[in-house]
């Protein structure tokens, strides 16, 4: 699938942040109460089977947006499901790195004498 210039301009505007704002003659953005969006990293290129990228591209086309914000899109939700677990992998083995960390013995004692006190 052949891309135009114009879809690919439409990405490196996306990815410089300045898509969908327009100056108006006092040079103010018309946008400007809107949502601020992120900051922006420097581009990044990224290889993907030619099948994913073929996906990538007739649903950007459908949805009338850019590679770009379909990709960026896809991470997000990954990070918000699968990226989430592993963070909270990585943070828990930093904390017994760092010796932040219950014996468990204690952790279901103070459990029981905590039950048995609302018992009470």
């Amino acid at each position: 699938m052949a891309r135009t210039t114009k879809a690919r301009s439409a990405d490196a505007v996306e990815a410089a942040g300045t898509k969908g704002t327009t100056s108006t003659a006092g040079g103010a953005d018309r946008n400007a109460g809107a949502a601020k969006k992120p900051a922006l990293s420097d581009p990044i290129t990224l290889r993907v089977p030619q099948d994913i990228l073929d996906d990538i591209e007739k649903i950007a086309e459908t949805a009338d947006r850019s590679r770009s914000w379909v990709i960026v899109r896809a991470l997000k939700y990954y990070l918000i499901n699968e990226g989430t677990e592993i963070l909270s992998i990585r943070r828990g083995l930093a904390d017994v790195e760092a010796g932040r960390v219950v014996d468990a013995e204690e952790f279901f004692a103070e459990l029981d004498r905590l039950n048995e006190e609302d018992a009470a």
